[in-house]
């Protein structure tokens, strides 16, 4: 996912695709809709950790 350039409040929407058939949306499954917060890059370009609200948790890059 390529990240906007500014810092703010964003938006994330997902959608599934049936390989070479439609879009889910287009037989009636919702949009994953999630509010995200872009940040400013980390020095040296390393990524910090990974906040996520509602359900489940955050984790960060590389974990498991």
């Amino acid at each position: 996912i390529k990240t906007p350039e500014k810092p703010g409040d964003y938006i994330l929407q997902l959608e599934l695709i049936r390989a070479g058939v439609h879009w889910l949306s287009q037989v009636g499954v919702e949009r994953l809709s999630r509010e995200v917060k872009v940040v400013s890059a980390s020095p040296g370009g390393q990524v910090g950790g990974v906040e996520k609200g509602g359900e489940g948790r955050g984790r960060k890059r590389g974990g498991r």
